[in-house]
C-alpha cells in the first residue's frame, strides 16, 4: 500500500476516531498511548500501513500503538 500524504491521513484518522472541529488533528497528534491502545489491532495495523510503517504484521496491539504514536509525533 503506498504511503498516504500526512494531511490526508490525519483527516481520515480523525474521521475514523470520530473527532471533529479545529482541534481534531491536534488531538490525534497528541493521542496518548492509552487512547491508541483502546483501538483494535486491525485498526492499528491499517493505520500503520497508511503511515508507511514496515515490519508491523507480527507486532502486538501495544507495540503497534507505540509505533503509530511515534509516527504521528
Amino acid at each position: 500500500m503506498p504511503r498516504e500524504p500526512r494531511a490526508n491521513l490525519l483527516s481520515r484518522l480523525t474521521t475514523l476516531l470520530g473527532l471533529t472541529g479545529e482541534e481534531s488533528a491536534s488531538t490525534l497528534l497528541g493521542a496518548s498511548l492509552d487512547a491508541l491502545q483502546r483501538h483494535s489491532r486491525r485498526q492499528l495495523l491499517e493505520w500503520s500501513r497508511r503511515l508507511g510503517l514496515a515490519d508491523i504484521q507480527s507486532l502486538t496491539t501495544a507495540a503497534l500503538a507505540r509505533r503509530v504514536q511515534a509516527a504521528l509525533a
